[in-house]
């Protein structure tokens, strides 16, 4: 069963796992904000290492984690 989070990106869910290196391209899925909307393209800056904290897809923030995030996108609008 699907969850309501994955229900957003149909057709198109995203994998669980996404590689990404700097210099990928990137394409927004949903509206963020007035700034940032779908379909809006950008490129991947940077990563950095999320030791301290990681915020889930629910907004819940946990520390001592070990997942890389990414630092910024260019975003063309």
């Amino acid at each position: 069963m699907a969850t309501e989070h994955e229900n957003t990106f149909q057709p198109f869910t995203p994998p669980k796992l996404l590689v990404l290196k700097i210099g990928d391209q990137v394409e927004l899925l949903i509206d963020i904000d007035d700034t940032l909307l779908k379909g809006n393209l950008g490129r991947v800056l940077g990563f950095y290492n999320a030791t301290q904290v990681a915020i889930s897809k629910d907004g819940s923030i946990y520390q001592n984690s070990s997942v890389l995030e990414v630092t910024g996108l260019k975003i063309t609008p």
